[in-house]
């Protein structure tokens, strides 16, 4: 689908897929972005932390790639509490629970 998508509007495109991840398409190439292995509580807000990671992320200039691994870490960690707010992740959040690096 995000290819087929990329392909007929020429952008890159990005396609959830719950707790098997995304798909990245972009530049021709379809990248499987791997959701990140979590025991869900709630799944509410999950898209949105995924979505608002990504914009935040891509304005603050990172990469569309490592954006998307990282917007996915945010989704993941979305699953964790319960509600959308609560389980809103911080760049903290996703450094201490998975490891990533933000460079900043």
């Amino acid at each position: 689908m995000a290819g087929l998508l990329a392909e007929r509007h020429s952008r890159a495109v990005i396609v959830t897929v719950g707790s098997d991840g995304a798909w990245l398409a972009a530049g021709g190439q379809l990248t499987k972005i791997d959701a990140l292995p979590v025991t869900p509580v709630d799944s509410t807000g999950a898209g949105d932390a995924f979505v608002g990671a990504l914009a935040a992320l891509l304005a603050q200039g990172h990469p569309l790639e490592q954006s998307t691994r990282w917007a996915a870490a945010a989704g993941a960690h979305a699953c964790l509490k319960v509600g959308a707010q609560a389980g809103a992740p911080t760049l903290d959040d996703l450094t201490a629970i998975f490891g990533l690096d933000f460079g900043r």
